[in-house]
């Protein structure tokens, strides 16, 4: 942040708002300067974000003024974290942000918060329009910028970083339940991938986390439930009445959300903390997937880096190299690598296998009727 000496106050171009007065006893007051003699400065004083108070003090008593500027203020609390931008994010993202920039830029281009985020709007330009080009921002580059090709060679291994990064942004919001379901996308897509294996030690902990968390849930439950059925006698019949309308509504709703769940094939469900048994459920699974992901974690040491094999697939099908790509296409498809991935592999090795040339099926379509006509015949 900029900070200015009072001399140069009077050649400031934009308004003080969050000055910073320094006394001589050490007291530093976050403050604007309200008005200022030879004697004193009149003072609004923050004490919190919400309450000001207006305070006169003596020129003597203060040892030194800082006069913040305001652009630097806003760019600090609005513009600073907009880039370097984050790996994986959308056009949309990208045009959020740049809007953002230009919004700041109307009204304090030329301040040297303005020289920054020029500086800044030119380079996310510069990577949208590289990511608007098929390229890529991962976080498997040392520049972060993955050209259009590199990410068709590198497919399987960048998909699955995005799917990784989404895993661990939900860890660390605390979503538990949501860093489960993720992280059950990202094994069931991309098992045996390096953004696969680096996960397993957060998954595990998260595993860990939730299970310490749940258990203190049901630790407690037998107590909660007994206070809150006393509360409930303590009430008014008719407020007995709606509170235990409220709670049959809760219940509902948790009932039909379950079913919905159940219909999406989720494999962790939401747990009603109200409700013991939904509790206990999740805590069961928890136990068996810390057991599965050990077994995982064990199984992987046999496994090759799967985006590293797909990557020698697309080699190898550039190259048409029958004999190379055939035990990768098998292996990819033993990980459970989806079948549009090893679709890519196949169309760069020979786009008519999945594609026939039209005339092809139209002689087979031709050739099928004749062999019916035969046998009608």
């Amino acid at each position: 942040m900029k900070i200015l000496t009072t001399s140069l106050f009077v050649a400031l171009a934009v308004p003080a708002v969050a000055d910073i007065i320094t006394l001589k006893d050490g007291t530093k007051l976050d403050a604007q300067i309200l008005e200022k003699s030879l004697e004193e400065y009149v003072l609004e004083v923050n004490v919190t974000k919400s309450i000001k108070e207006r305070r006169t003090i003596k020129r003597s008593e203060v040892a030194d003024v800082e006069i913040v500027n305001e652009s630097d203020t806003i760019f600090e609390d609005n513009i600073a974290g907009l880039a370097p931008a984050p790996p994986y994010l959308s056009l949309k993202e990208y045009d959020a942000r740049i809007k953002k920039i230009e919004s700041f830029l109307l009204a304090h281009k030329l301040t040297s918060a303005g020289t920054k985020a020029s500086k800044m709007l030119r380079e996310l330009k510069a990577e949208r329009e590289f990511i608007a080009k098929g390229g890529v921002k991962t976080s498997m580059e040392k520049s972060g910028l993955m050209s259009a090709e590199e990410r068709e060679e590198n497919a399987l291994a960048v998909d699955a970083s995005s799917a990784a990064k989404e895993f661990k942004d939900l860890v660390e919001a605390r979503s538990y339940l949501g860093a489960l379901r993720s992280y059950d996308n990202l094994e069931r897509k991309f098992f045996g991938t390096k953004a696969h294996r680096e996960s397993l030690p957060l998954i595990k902990a998260v595993v860990g986390t939730y299970t310490k968390l749940l258990s203190s849930e049901l630790n407690g439950f037998d107590a909660r439930e007994e206070r809150r059925l006393a509360a409930l006698e303590r009430l008014p019949a008719s407020d007995r009445q709606r509170a235990l309308q409220a709670e049959e509504q809760r219940k509902s709703t948790f009932e039909r959300l379950w079913t919905k769940e159940e219909d999406e094939e989720q494999t962790w469900f939401t747990v009603d903390t109200r409700n013991a048994e939904s509790i206990e459920s999740t805590l069961d699974a928890l136990e068996d997937e810390a057991e599965r992901l050990e077994a995982v974690e064990a199984e992987l040491k046999e496994f090759e880096d799967v985006g590293e094999l797909y990557r020698k697939g697309w080699t190898a099908a550039g190259e048409k190299d029958k004999e190379a790509l055939e035990p990768i296409l098998d292996a990819l498809d033993e990980a459970g690598v989806e079948e549009s991935y090893l679709d890519a592999l196949i169309d760069r090795f020979d786009p008519t296998i999945n594609n026939p040339p039209a005339e092809e099926e139209a002689g087979e379509e031709e050739e099928a009727d004749s062999e019916e006509t035969e046998t009608a015949e």
